[in-house]
């Protein structure tokens, strides 16, 4: 359903289009599938490409931002829908290799972003855990806050450890020094560890701010509501 078409022009490709989903507008460089002019229609025909912001010689690059996203979560990428007026663009692969790598590359980052979410969670409700009082003494004492601080912990220490895990299996890989059993086991694993860590995320970050009580849900508090956003 791609409708994004890629015409050769001397040396260089140019697209026009729309690209109804471009994640961060603000990028210098943008890798976008298209179809190229004669090309087969369906998934085999699609061709990748990078986009550069700018041209050589400084100006801008052929292409409109019809309008930015309004989106559920995040607001810290800017996500807009692209029209292309001809822009320049390099062809970099063709569309199933690119995109494999594509993916599980951003496999790999999500779960790390995750990873650093859940661990500064944790540390926010410890500390918060620690100087605030109730009852004459510190809320961590409670049972039921120490098992969510330990929790939190825990989590956060199993995401860093099974992402840098799979990110080392990536390494392995790419330079030959995995073996024959890594390849099936990493494609796996790279799935399972990015579906773990976000829907492990989001749920420790609430448990986070119910630490913090009805201060949890004050936007200039903490940094929490922020984080349950991005995760």
């Amino acid at each position: 359903a791609n409708t994004l078409v890629a015409r050769l022009d001397g040396d260089r490709w140019r697209l026009s289009g729309e690209k109804w989903f471009c994640s961060v507008v603000d990028a210098h460089l943008f890798l976008v599938t298209g179809r190229p002019e004669g090309a087969p229609a369906g998934t085999g025909g699609l061709a990748a490409f990078v986009v550069p912001r700018t041209l050589a010689n400084g100006s801008p690059n052929h292409f409109a931002i019809r309008r930015l996203k309004v989106k559920l979560g995040t607001r810290s990428m800017a996500s807009a829908e692209l029209d292309f007026l001809g822009a320049e663009a390099w062809r970099v692969g063709d569309f199933r290799r690119t995109v494999e790598i594509v993916l599980n590359t951003s496999r790999v980052y999500n779960a790390m972003v995750a990873a650093g979410l859940l661990q500064r969670a944790a540390r926010e409700a410890a500390g918060y855990a620690r100087h605030r009082r109730a009852f004459g003494r510190s809320i961590r004492q409670f049972p039921v806050i120490a098992r969510i601080l330990a929790r939190l912990q825990t989590e956060a220490h199993a995401a860093r450890a099974s992402t840098f895990w799979v990110a080392d299996m990536s390494d392995r890989l790419a330079t030959g020094r995995g073996g024959e059993e890594d390849a099936p086991a990493w494609r796996m694993l790279v799935n399972l560890n990015k579906i773990w860590t976000a829907l492990t995320c989001p749920a420790a970050i609430r448990d986070a701010i119910e630490v913090f009580g009805g201060n949890g849900a004050i936007e200039e508090f903490s940094v929490l509501p922020r984080l349950l956003r991005d995760s």
